[in-house]
C-alpha cells in the first residue's frame, strides 16, 4: 500500500514514494519496488529498495521543471500512479557532475566542476574526537570530494 509520496520537490531534490509491504522472510532479495519518473523532458526507470519494518522505498531525482507523473509496480501487487510538481532548484544547487568535453567535469546545468579532494586514513579506528575534528576542519576546507581508506595502515 502506498503510504506516502512527495507531491512538490525541486528541481535536482528527491522524490520518494513510500511503500508498506511484507516483512516477512527475506524482503531485500524476494520482494521489489519498481517505477517510472515520465515528464515533458525526461524519463528515468528505477528500482525502489527495502528500508526495513515492512516499509519500502522508491526515489527518483528530476533534471528539469513542470509536472511528473510517477507508475509505481511492487512484487506483492501494489501499484500506484501520482503527480509530482517539480519547481526551480534552489540557487546554489546545480545538479549531478558529469564529464564534459572529454576531460573535464560540470555539473548538469552546465556551471563547471573542479574536483578537489582529500583521503581520510583508517576512519573506523579513530577515536570519536579525532572524527569530529575532522568534521569541523573539512566543513571549512575547499574540498569538495572525500575518500576513505579502510584497511589499516602500519607507521613506525
Amino acid at each position: 500500500m502506498l503510504q506516502s509520496y512527495t507531491e512538490y520537490v525541486k528541481r535536482y531534490g528527491i522524490a520518494e514514494l513510500v511503500f508498506r509491504g511484507p516483512s516477512e522472510g527475506n524482503p531485500f532479495a524476494e520482494q521489489w519496488v519498481k517505477g517510472t519518473m515520465a515528464g515533458q523532458a525526461e524519463e528515468k526507470h528505477a528500482e525502489g529498495f527495502y528500508d526495513g519494518n515492512g516499509v519500502y522505498k522508491l526515489r527518483f531525482m528530476p533534471s528539469c521543471e513542470g509536472t511528473y507523473e510517477i507508475t509505481a509496480v511492487t512484487s506483492w501487487g501494489d501499484e500506484a500512479k501520482v503527480t509530482v510538481e517539480v519547481s526551480a532548484a534552489d540557487e546554489n544547487c546545480h545538479g549531478p557532475v558529469r564529464v564534459a568535453n572529454t576531460y573535464h567535469f560540470a555539473y548538469d546545468d552546465g556551471k563547471e566542476y573542479y574536483p578537489c579532494g582529500t583521503t581520510c586514513y583508517v576512519w573506523e579506528l579513530q577515536s570519536k574526537e579525532t572524527q569530529e575534528k575532522t568534521y569541523e576542519s573539512l566543513a571549512s576546507s575547499p574540498f569538495n570530494k572525500i575518500r576513505f581508506c579502510v584497511f589499516p595502515k602500519h607507521y613506525v
